[in-house]
């Protein structure tokens, strides 16, 4: 073989192995989460707009039972299904709100009211107590299940007392932010008869995703999975709007469905980029010793011509 021939095979072989690594790397690199990657959607139904705006959707408890803990998986599509940026924001608080079920027992034992609280994992900072019981004082815990038992999240007193004063009463229990389907109260009562409790409410913040919309585009909301991982586009153009007070209009939503083009089990193109670097790392290594060796026996040809 000739030191041309010899030569035009390595270039060959190196503009083979180059092509290789961009095949490898690129896709990685600019891959979005798809909509069948996510288990739950809702039809968006936006307000009437002219060019663009920016638009928000409120959560309910379908949306925050399914979703992950940052909200890192609640995504907004638009009609050519592209996973559109958005940022999802703590906008309000509420009071007073009511638990999706209350189940009250004693144990007489323990001297203990045990109140098991079910919930749609909305995010939760407090329970108020409503009784007709006065002039008392209890120790209160706050629970979620643990690995192996319950979790203690707060403990604190409740008290009414009647005096020459007035009324002294504390009514409600506090704790950091926390999302579960499950909490616990237990109410140690000692010698004490226990509290005859009327309801339970509990407390906290209202998140909502803004996106920025445009007139005569369909949206859908898709939500559910613990691996697509966080949005891989930047959102700063709708933070910069956002924090210079750029009005806002509500788009509202449907109940929620199953996605029918939801695909368990399989991996996703966000899941390719944000895997394991073990791979790329090794694909690249390799890559690398194939030039060295390639253009190593280029030059040894050239010396010998």
């Amino acid at each position: 073989m000739s030191v041309y021939k010899n030569i035009k095979w390595c270039n060959t072989v190196a503009c083979f192995v180059i092509l290789l690594a961009i095949l490898v790397f690129i896709p990685g690199i600019t891959a979005r989460t798809r909509s069948s990657d996510l288990e739950y959607f809702k039809l968006v139904q936006p307000p009437g707009i002219r060019g663009e705006h920016l638009l928000y959707i409120t959560f309910d408890h379908e949306i925050y039972k399914f979703s992950e803990p940052d909200y890192s998986d609640v995504r907004i599509f638009d009609s050519h299904g592209n996973d559109i940026p958005r940022i999802v924001q703590e906008f309000d608080y509420k009071t007073g709100r009511v638990p999706a079920g209350v189940n009250i027992s004693e144990d007489v034992q323990g001297r203990q009211t045990i109140i098991d609280i079910e919930m749609n994992r909305e995010p939760v900072t407090s329970f108020t107590f409503d009784t007709p019981s006065v002039d008392f004082e209890r120790s209160v815990r706050v629970m979620i299940p643990g690995i192996d038992e319950y979790e203690v999240l707060a403990a604190s007193d409740i008290y009414h007392r009647s005096n020459e004063d007035g009324l002294d009463s504390l009514m409600s229990v506090s704790f950091d932010e926390q999302r579960s389907m499950i909490f616990r109260i237990t109410i140690d009562n000692e010698e004490q008869p226990p509290l005859e409790i009327g309801s339970i409410q509990y407390s906290g913040p209202v998140h909502r995703l803004i996106y920025q919309g445009l007139e005569g585009e369909s949206y859908q909301l898709f939500w559910g999975s613990s691996v697509v991982g966080p949005p891989s586009y930047s959102v700063s153009d709708i933070e910069n709007l956002v924090s210079s007070g750029e009005p806002m209009r509500r788009a509202r939503v449907g109940r929620g469905f199953a996605n029918p083009q939801y695909a368990p089990g399989q991996h996703s193109d966000v899941e390719q980029d944000t895997g394991s670097s073990l791979l790329p790392a090794a694909l690249f290594l390799v890559i690398i010793l194939v030039l060295v060796f390639v253009f190593l026996k280029s030059g040894r040809h050239k010396d010998t011509k």
